[in-house]
């Protein structure tokens, strides 16, 4: 057990080391809150945010078959974080000197291989008016650097004007600059073994593998989709939260490219962000995107050669013909977190002084500025209103009533874990664990069990040889 002198008190503990997790320290350092930020050494292997096409735009989410109030409280709030973005980018700079290299203004384009591109592209010009945000249709020939193959032809471009891209690199390096360099910021490389409440709920422990203790008032998690592995068994039934999942997204970095004043994006396709290019410092090219959805440790394994097709594939054949001839640089992906019922999580929950900041599947950098003045504020002001639509409390609908899906797939990912282990290395302890945890799963999950792992589970029991199994 860590001795008493091994604790360390902070007024809060932010958990989570993408774009989000900076982002809500820096806003309770500006208030001369104590703040602790922890994340692992080695982050960013399946970060959401250094995957990102980092596209800063309210309205390009929109589809025209989605127009409910939750749609609508989900585009307000993007828009009052878009209002945010420039003047919150330009403090980064000051402040630490590091460059963010920026793009303004996003083309929107529809062609035929999106069948529902041409509607949605209408809905969001349609929007963009009502809230008086600059736009203009554009002819498709006049878009600088568009030039698609004769099969994918575009029909219709819109062009708007206060959308901008980052590059989502030097956004992260002034964000971990800054936190360095606050006085009210401490920043440890280690991954959470345990949130613990202290007794009287008046404070929280959080437990690095090493078995140091630190202890704050208030902790706020925003660690992507490794929300539920921090959280833990204790944790998750209590909080009722939606079920939470992932999108795999995937992108990489291109030299050697035409050029791009300006990114270059479909609308949403499939419920994924359709095909885009957006440009980059030193002359670089971002392309996406696909994403799929999964179990954290099989996403973990990388990226397919399928994935690397479908994006170089559809960038070429429907933004620009030569970028098939450009020089891949960097590949990337990130695990994107989602919630069942497609709200965000933010804020206050359940447990007083636990805090998250989730499930805002391709939002998260559009959002981050916004997100992380709301949960400062609850965490300054708990009785004050904050302005949070999406609060992660008992104001919002509880999760599944039968078992706890959150819980369950959870036990369907550590077992995932120590079947990979188990395969790579012939443990027969991993195996055994694979198994344990699958059937704490499907226990759980119950009619809503995946029938892939009831089949291995089934399998292995009985002893038969099995291939190695990739998702």
């Amino acid at each position: 057990m860590p001795k008493k002198t091994d604790r360390k008190f902070y007024d809060a503990i932010v958990i989570g080391g993408g774009c989000l997790g900076h982002a809500i320290a820096l806003e309770l350092a500006a208030a001369a809150v104590k703040t602790l930020l922890v994340y692992p050494v080695g982050h960013g292997g399946d970060s959401a945010t250094l995957a990102a096409g980092a596209m800063i735009g309210a309205f390009g989410e929109l589809v025209h078959t989605q127009k409910g109030p939750v749609e609508r409280q989900k585009l307000e709030f993007r828009i009052q974080s878009q209002d945010l973005y420039r003047p919150w980018l330009e403090r980064l700079q000051e402040a630490t000197g590091v460059e963010i290299f920026t793009a303004s203004g996003i083309f929107m384009i529809a062609n035929r291989h999106g069948r529902q591109d041409r509607a949605n592209l209408e809905h969001i010009q349609s929007q963009l008016d009502r809230y008086g945000r600059r736009n203009e249709w554009v002819a498709p020939k006049e878009v600088p650097g568009l030039s698609p193959t004769k099969t994918f032809p575009t029909l219709k471009a819109l062009f708007i004007h206060d959308d901008l891209s980052v590059d989502s690199a030097d956004l992260m390096r002034a964000l971990g600059t800054a936190v360095e360099n606050s006085p009210f910021c401490t920043v440890l490389h280690q991954r959470v073994a345990s949130i613990v409440p202290r007794k009287g709920g008046l404070s929280w422990r959080v437990e690095a593998p090493a078995g140091e203790w630190l202890e704050a008032a208030n902790v706020a998690v925003c660690a992507g989709a490794r929300v539920a592995s921090v959280l833990g068994d204790r944790l998750l039934p209590k909080l009722k939260l939606p079920t939470l999942s992932f999108l795999k997204g995937i992108g990489g970095v291109v030299t050697g490219a035409p050029s791009f004043p300006h990114a270059i994006r479909t609308t949403n396709r499939s419920d994924a962000c359709g095909v885009h290019v957006v440009p980059r410092a030193r002359n670089r090219l971002y392309l996406g995107a696909s994403s799929h959805l999964g179990y954290a440790t099989a996403a973990a394994r990388g990226i397919t050669p399928g994935e690397v097709i479908a994006i170089l594939g559809d960038t070429s054949y429907e933004i620009h013909q030569e970028l098939r001839d450009t020089t891949i640089e960097e590949l990337r992906f990130g695990l994107r977190p989602a919630c069942a019922d497609d709200r965000p999580l933010i804020g206050r929950t359940r447990l007083p002084g636990l805090f998250l900041a989730t499930g805002t599947l391709r939002t998260g950098i559009v959002m981050s500025p916004r997100i992380a003045q709301v949960v400062a504020a609850e965490i300054l002001h708990p009785s004050h209103p904050s302005g949070n639509p999406f609060p992660a409390d008992a104001t919002r609908p509880a999760g599944p009533a039968t078992g706890d899906l959150n819980l369950a797939n959870l036990n369907a990912d550590r077992g995932l874990g120590a079947y990979n282990e188990w395969r790579q290395h012939g443990a027969a302890s991993a195996r055994a664990r694979a198994i344990e945890m699958w059937k704490r799963y499907l226990a759980l999950a119950e009619k809503d069990g995946d029938a892939r792992i009831r089949d291995m589970v089934d399998r292995m029991e009985a002893g038969e040889s099995v291939a190695d199994w990739i998702w």
